[in-house]
């Protein structure tokens, strides 16, 4: 399809960046589905069950791949348009529509810097914020999908109207995916500033241990104690614990929120990216949000302290 800079392109090119969501997110219900299917036959699979979870495993891989093309290419072609558009109107190519609203970028980076200079943050996590602060690049303020840093684009995509809001606190997406942005920028392209051994091995003895814990103190087996922790962790307030909690106990102990098992066992390695983003988002603004984390990981946040402050 050839397209001409007019109205309909203009038309076709959004219509097209619209699929493209609806496309990815078949793509990925079917590969869960693909899991969940596995799963109820997995007892039958006898010697060849490594040799299937491979294979799982690869068609995991490849459709996080592609997700992380597909949610960029909605953004290019709403710019393409945008780029289009603008021409149509103004007779040049110059600026893009995303130009004239200036506000809610206005808006989003005052409410960012208000709960950075909030008296709670952690002066180690501000002083790696301000070291990067320049590298931030946020690509699209409205995006209706889950928010995400894409390492391939350098990217974030969020709704920066819901994060003014965010229930779990404001702001709270913006510095999560900062977090990320921040662990990859100081890797320096080498490994992500999180791929550290220690802080994994951190991460899993807390966890351990706060199991471990409410076993003794509350005269109960494994599974029951799941059910108690996540009962704790369940309010918007303990979202960042609950997930790193979830992510290393395949989910069965969790609150209310977390991501997906599929989630987890598809990279190892989001582990402590996740966590590592979690605790920087917990170390900016009120200190009592960085206090409940220190309370669930109290040695893994001290070595979060500690990889934060080598740079």
């Amino acid at each position: 399809m050839r397209l001409s800079i007019n109205a309909e392109s203009v038309s076709v090119l959004r219509e097209f960046a619209k699929k493209i969501p609806i496309v990815a997110d078949e793509i990925t219900e079917r590969t869960e589905s693909l899991f969940s299917t596995y799963s109820s036959v997995a007892e039958y699979a006898g010697p060849h069950e490594q040799e299937f979870l491979d294979m799982l495993y690869s068609v995991k891989r490849a459709q996080d791949i592609a997700a992380q093309a597909l949610n960029e290419l909605p953004y290019m072609l709403n710019s393409t348009a945008d780029k289009m558009e603008s021409y149509i109107k103004h007779g040049s190519s110059s600026g893009t529509l995303l130009a004239e609203k200036p506000d809610i970028a206005k808006r989003y980076a005052d409410a960012a810097q208000a709960r950075l200079d909030n008296g709670g943050t952690n002066p180690l996590a501000r002083g790696l914020y301000e070291a990067f602060k320049n590298n931030v690049r946020i690509v699209d303020y409205g995006f209706m999908g889950t928010p995400f840093y894409n390492s391939l684009s350098k990217g974030i995509k969020l709704n920066a109207v819901a994060d003014l809001h965010n229930p779990t606190g404001s702001m709270s997406t913006y510095y999560h995916e900062v977090g990320h942005m921040i662990d990859d920028y100081a890797g320096n392209g080498l490994a992500w500033l999180s791929s550290d051994l220690e802080y994994r091995k951190c991460l899993q003895q807390d966890v351990d241990a706060y199991i471990n814990k409410t076993m003794i103190t509350q005269h109960c087996d494994l599974m029951e104690a799941y059910d108690i922790i996540s009962e704790e962790l369940c309010g918007n307030w303990n979202a960042n614990v609950s997930d790193i909690f979830g992510s290393l106990t395949g989910c069965r102990c969790q609150g209310d929120w977390g991501h997906h098992f599929t989630y987890w066992n598809a990279d190892q390695s989001r582990v402590e990216k996740e966590a590592f983003a979690n605790m920087f988002e917990a170390s900016i603004g009120d200190s009592k949000r960085a206090d409940t984390m220190k309370a669930f990981f109290p040695n893994a946040y001290a070595r979060f302290e500690y990889i934060i402050r080598s740079i």
